[in-house]
């Protein structure tokens, strides 16, 4: 919670994806090839505005604006399954299909069982700087929103979803198998500068 960042972002959290665990102790990780990351409040919230400024995964090496295909990683605003209910709400970063880091996924679990996803370019490489996304939940619906370098926020998607229930908030690092056991990668960082929640 207290490491130096990147780019002169000060102090914050910097999450690590790496193998040397894994090739190291092969049995601690069950026969995972990479140590994953999963980070979650303690607090359920619900409508109000969820802003996490962050670094999106980057390889350590060469000039950190690339990642792996099999690492996947989620800015999960709220989550939840209780009383029958799922609900969700997220960023998801998928270097597998996110056209160089450029490309970012919105997605929702609404009151009604559907999953839904839209993918929304956003004009920069989010795995080569820091970018604030956000997440605003009303009654009405969910609005996604990112903002950099101090310009005004853009709405990138907008649904009409109910959610209605107490969610906690998490930041997800991990290995991506949609196309099978990935192997061993190389390490990879996320990094978060800030995060703030506004009550509606």
């Amino acid at each position: 919670m207290n490491a130096n960042l990147s780019l002169g972002q000060g102090r914050g959290l910097r999450m690590l994806m790496s193998d040397q665990p894994c090739r190291a102790n092969p049995a601690g990780c069950h026969g995972a090839k990479m140590a994953a990351d999963h980070v979650q409040s303690v607090d359920h919230r619900l409508y109000g505005d969820y802003e996490l400024t962050m670094r999106a995964p980057h390889t350590l090496s060469g000039d950190g604006s690339t990642c792996a295909k099999g690492i996947y990683a989620y800015f999960t605003a709220g989550y939840t399954n209780t009383h029958g209910k799922w609900n969700e709400m997220n960023f998801g970063f998928h270097p597998d299909r996110d056209d160089g880091g450029t490309k970012v996924s919105c997605e929702h679990h609404d009151d009604t069982g559907g999953y839904h996803e839209s993918s929304y370019q956003v004009g920069f490489n989010y795995r080569g700087t820091f970018a604030t996304w956000i997440i605003r939940l009303r009654k009405e619906g969910i609005t996604w929103l990112v903002k950099k370098d101090g310009a005004a926020a853009r709405t990138l998607h907008h649904a009409s979803a109910k959610l209605t229930e107490p969610m906690h908030t998490s930041l997800i690092f991990r290995t991506n198998f949609r196309a099978g056991d990935p192997g061993f990668m190389e390490p990879t960082a996320m990094e978060v500068s800030a995060f703030k929640f506004t009550p509606a």
